[in-house]
């Protein structure tokens, strides 16, 4: 059982190492202009990136953002990326670290800013740390900052909102009045919105970048499991009634419901799995003036529900991890001393699982989980009857 252990946590470090790392189809543009199809590692930055890994064929490239030779980036069905070296405001934008000076606090930043929207006029983002500005871009040319800041005086909160004069120069378009900037918010949903009706009213194509977002599948699956049991009966009364431990081979089937998270790309998913389970095990020991036998005949349902994280390889299949709380609901269970004649009827158990396992062909998953001690006399001050568990499961989706 503990050379299992360590190979179950041999397989799961192998496993983050290794399925972590995903790259999906995306391009590079480079300075000269050329656009380059590859393979993008694909690490859903929240900060502004200043360096990101690609691949041409097997051959694999890190580029920092120091480096002009590629002028952008961007992920098929993702973020799109372009690189800027330039003055950007670094000031707080949290309250306890609001500055009292009005002018924004001006550092060089070479990193790759996300495109927002683009068009005759494209929208940018800069995000470290917490700290967000927007810009604009024309087309071939540098993007440029929209000034705002907050700042703190004589105990109030106060906005530097020169943007709005920036935009106002720079959106000129009979769809926008000025009325559409007066309180315009330093905000993206505000300014993607004006940014889109200047570009409509200029007659350009406007694009933006948003991750397509999938409903989160609900999955619906048949499950068997073969379970590998070590037994041991104790007693805290008499110490030559004891028996075991005993290995045996139990069984169990039932049906598997997993629902998908709204987040991490379909990685995070609830299980739940209700699950009849079987057993059966004979234990006996001989003592100098006595021997003792015992028939152990289980059976229960098992509410298991817990999570489970994928990670996802390139041939669209995944690894996958999960931890659980698991209840046993014993049915007419119990332990039978034939030797003294007296039996022990089985309560309800709560015990907890891990388990790694393999995801292939959208359908089928199979799983080795080790489930922790349950004490199936529970119900008895000075019995123990230990049961230790290591299952393979099988399953398969039957409803998507």
């Amino acid at each position: 059982m503990k050379k299992m252990l360590s190979l179950c946590a041999f397989c799961l470090m192998y496993t983050w190492a290794f399925a972590q790392i995903e790259f999906i189809p995306g391009y590079v543009l480079k300075a000269d202009g050329t656009r380059t199809e590859c393979q993008i590692e694909d690490k859903e930055w929240r900060n502004s990136p200043d360096l990101f890994n690609f691949k041409i064929g097997d051959k694999l490239f890190k580029q920092s953002a120091s480096s002009d030779s590629i002028i952008g980036f961007g992920i098929e069905g993702g973020a799109h990326y372009v690189r800027y070296a330039g003055e950007l405001d670094q000031s707080s934008d949290v309250l306890s670290s609001v500055s009292s000076d009005i002018e924004p606090e001006l550092h060089q930043v070479t990193v790759y800013l996300k495109v927002l929207l683009q068009g005759d006029l494209s929208l940018l983002c800069y995000d470290r740390q917490g700290t967000v500005r927007y810009l604009y871009q024309r087309a071939g040319e540098m993007p440029v900052p929209l000034e705002w800041k907050m700042y703190y005086r004589d105990q109030q909160i106060y906005y530097n909102n020169r943007f709005r004069k920036q935009l106002s120069a720079v959106l000129n378009c009979d769809a926008i009045v000025p009325k559409d900037l007066y309180h315009i918010a330093y905000e993206e949903k505000a300014l993607k919105n004006i940014f889109a009706r200047y570009n409509t009213c200029v007659g350009a194509e406007v694009e933006t970048y948003e991750r397509i977002k999938k409903a989160n599948p609900f999955y619906i699956s048949v499950i068997a499991s073969g379970n590998y049991n070590s037994f041991n009966i104790e007693s805290g009364l008499d110490s030559q009634v004891s028996a075991g431990p005993e290995q045996s081979i139990g069984a169990s089937i039932g049906i598997n419901f997993e629902k998908f998270l709204p987040f991490n790309k379909n990685k995070w998913a609830i299980i739940f799995e209700p699950v009849f389970e079987y057993l059966k095990s004979d234990l006996s020991n001989d003592y100098p003036n006595n021997r003792v036998d015992y028939e152990v005949d289980y059976k229960g349902v098992s509410l298991n529900a817990g999570l489970r994280h994928y990670f996802y390889l390139r041939n669209q299949n995944a690894l996958f991890v999960n931890a659980a709380c698991d209840y046993n609901l014993a049915l007419g269970s119990k332990i039978v001393c034939t030797a003294q004649d007296f039996e022990l009827e089985l309560g309800n158990v709560p015990r907890f699982s891990l388990g790694i396992g393999y995801h292939c062909n959208k359908r089928v998953n199979a799983e080795l989980r080790y489930y922790t001690n349950r004490n199936l006399a529970n119900g008895y001050t000075y019995w123990v009857a230990d049961v230790k568990t290591l299952s393979f499961v099988l399953s398969y989706r039957i409803k998507e």
